[in-house]
């Protein structure tokens, strides 16, 4: 569930995967002893939307959308708000053994999301004054986070990678963003270190965009 600034609630509802291995084949996929987890079942167990799978056979690697962007060196490490987080995921997940890491495909070939895109869930003026650094100090404090331009370049981008995500969990079933989920952004001010609503954004982008048939949000 996606929950919208103004307290309307919506939701997604997406295709179920079905499994294509039982739990032997799984283990026997893998060239080292895993312990059992949920994730190493839905990375070899999930079948491609469109795409006939046979039975034990792997499917397509699962998209991770990750940018150098989610995070900045510039950062401040004593900040409570932890920005080396964004890209730890990415060192964790080179540290997976290799028959987990064939499983994923890393996608990273993407820029900042437009300003228009933003203001389909945010007032113009709030985007535009975050975006010049001309937010007053008290807007600034309700956010938490220290203004920057890489700030405000690591948002859009994260913003657009909650929508990319989206957009490839939509054409091949299964897509791991791994930043994103900021959702404490009212539709005019930010909050709670989060400074636009990556979720709803993307959530009224797949209302909008017809050629995606997307009939509920």
């Amino acid at each position: 569930r996606i929950v919208f600034p103004r307290g309307c609630r919506r939701h997604i509802s997406l295709p179920r995967t079905r499994a294509v291995a039982t739990p032997e084949e799984l283990r026997a996929r893998t060239s080292v002893k895993l312990a059992p987890s949920h994730l190493v079942e839905a990375l070899l167990r999930w079948t491609p939307r469109r795409t006939a799978t046979e039975k034990g056979a792997l499917p397509a690697p699962v998209p991770v959308v990750f940018h150098k962007d989610y995070g900045y060196p510039e950062w401040d490490p004593t900040h409570r708000f932890v920005m080396s987080k964004f890209h730890g995921v990415m060192t964790r997940l080179d540290l997976l053994p290799p028959a987990l890491r064939e499983r994923m495909r890393i996608v990273s070939d993407f820029g900042a999301m437009e300003h228009a895109v933003v203001e389909r869930v945010h007032a113009s003026s709030y985007v535009k004054g975050f975006c010049d650094g001309t937010l007053d100090a008290k807007a600034l404090r309700r956010i938490g986070l220290p203004w920057s331009p890489q700030l405000v370049r690591r948002t859009l981008v994260e913003c657009e990678g909650t929508r990319l995500t989206a957009s490839l969990a939509l054409l091949e079933g299964l897509a791991c963003n791994t930043g994103g989920g900021t959702h404490h952004a009212f539709p005019a001010h930010g909050s709670g270190f989060t400074i636009f609503n990556d979720l709803a954004i993307t959530a009224q982008w797949l209302l909008d965009e017809a050629g995606l048939n997307v009939k509920q949000v």
